[in-house]
């Protein structure tokens, strides 16, 4: 038998809403490695706190929450970003949408956090990396919507609880 000469549909990937809250959030940046940047919307999740050292940490706070860019992305375009990375796992999270247009009702997402992050230390800073990443924020007008925390604690956090990192 003869094969249609019709090509076949190529298969759509599957996309899926990704929390960013490092220097990911960068639309460029994602471009830069060869990742499509899909439906970019800034969103907040709740009892979390970005600290900044190295790197970005995703910590749980009671009461606060961590502001960061929500991506549709395919699993092949995590594992691009995520390829030479170790200690990283993708972790369920509930994200808000933020925004004039959001409807500010929990969206189920995922982000790549670290498995065994250090909390506390003072050789995991990074002045260039916090600069950047300051800067990133202030440019995607979330700057007033994140917790944050750089090379310390504030006052409420709780340092003994479990942290994430990307």
């Amino acid at each position: 038998m003869k094969e249609s000469a019709v090509p076949k549909k190529a298969k759509t990937e599957r996309t899926f809403d990704v929390f960013f809250y490092g220097l990911y959030m960068d639309a460029d940046l994602l471009k830069s490695k060869g990742v499509v940047a899909r439906d970019p919307r800034p969103a907040l999740v709740q009892d979390h706190i970005v600290r900044l050292g190295a790197k970005a940490m995703l910590l749980r706070s009671h009461g606060r929450h961590a502001a960061g860019m929500l991506y549709q992305m395919n699993d092949r375009e995590i594992d691009i970003l995520y390829a030479d990375a170790r200690g990283y796992r993708r972790q369920r999270l509930s994200a808000t949408v933020v925004g004039a247009e959001a409807k500010f009702r929990p969206t189920a997402v995922i982000s790549m956090v670290h498995i065994d992050p250090p909390i506390h230390s003072s050789q995991d800073q990074d002045p260039d990396y916090c600069a950047r990443w300051k800067n990133l924020v202030q440019r995607l007008g979330i700057s007033g919507l994140a917790s944050t925390e750089i090379n310390g604690s504030p006052a409420n956090a709780h340092p003994t609880e479990s942290g994430r990192r990307e």
